[in-house]
């Protein structure tokens, strides 16, 4: 309940103060800039009745571009109109994450979509931090744990490597991304995430519904207070649901990135690592 409420009271109450950030003619001086607030953890304070707050958040520009030149003084925090005292504010890019790679392995993805998907994901792997911790689940009817959360990357890209998609079989999305949520409940603090990448829709072969959960039960339980990680989620081609993808990012804190084909996939990933690792501890 406490980490749902900190995370609530962030959303609502997290300002950057855009005058000063615009100021001396910096990359900030863009049409817009947005704040993503990603995971926010409470731990009872060593020293008085009370608790540390931390707030991980990306600061983006209007192209999405993460903005990593920011100073303490360019944020403002308040809590019922009265001003919070801020202990810090720097780039967070090697504060350790516990991150469940989810990978679509459907008929769909047979050919050259698994096998782009898996040297892009073997390339982002690789580019983690030694103390971050990864989990592989691949996903097509039923979801498959190749490998359960390690700082060893080089066992994870080899287990990767052995990855196939089946034809003929469907995408229980939904379900998958249930589980992979549990499965960063696991994990007992710190930063934690759920990458998703997927090329099409919540479906079996015939066309019919696939998964028992919802996408709202998705975002219900990844907003949870014991549960709480946000969804990155990316979505390859033409046949991939945009909007509910995006949802899934936007309600739980992660960012979704779209492919129009295989051709760009190691584009992607490479902006989902420089999101995980341009994001700023509050």
């Amino acid at each position: 309940l406490l980490r749902k409420n900190l995370f609530r009271l962030f959303c609502i109450l997290l300002v950057l103060t855009i005058a000063g950030a615009l100021g001396g003619g910096t990359a900030l001086a863009q049409s817009s800039i947005d704040a993503v607030i990603h995971y926010v953890e409470g731990t009872p304070s060593a020293n008085k009745i009370a608790y540390d707050v931390t707030a991980y958040i990306s600061v983006v520009d209007s192209a999405g571009n993460p903005i990593k030149d920011l100073k303490p003084e360019d944020f403002t925090v308040a809590e019922d109109s009265q001003k919070v005292e801020l202990l810090s504010a720097e780039l967070a890019k090697d504060a350790p994450i516990s991150l469940v790679l989810l990978l679509d392995t459907s008929g769909t993805m047979s050919g050259p979509g698994i096998a782009a998907a898996k040297t892009a994901a073997s390339n982002f792997i690789a580019g983690l931090n030694p103390e971050d911790y990864v989990a592989v689940v691949t996903f097509n009817e039923t979801a498959t744990t190749i490998i359960d959360f390690t700082t060893d990357h080089n066992a994870a890209r080899n287990e990767l490597s052995l990855v196939d998609a089946t034809r003929g079989a469907g995408t229980c999305l939904y379900d998958a991304a249930y589980q992979a949520v549990q499965m960063t409940a696991t994990v007992p603090s710190g930063r934690r995430a759920v990458a998703l990448f997927t090329d099409g829709v919540d479906e079996t072969s015939s066309g019919a519904t696939c998964s028992i959960h919802s996408a709202d039960d998705v975002i219900n339980l990844a907003s949870e207070s014991g549960t709480r990680a946000p969804l990155y989620t990316l979505g390859m081609g033409n046949n991939v649901d945009q909007k509910t993808l995006q949802r899934l990012a936007q309600d739980t804190g992660g960012r979704f990135f779209y492919s129009p084909d295989a051709n760009q996939l190691d584009a992607i990933f490479f902006r989902l690592s420089d999101t995980l690792r341009s994001q700023y501890a509050l």
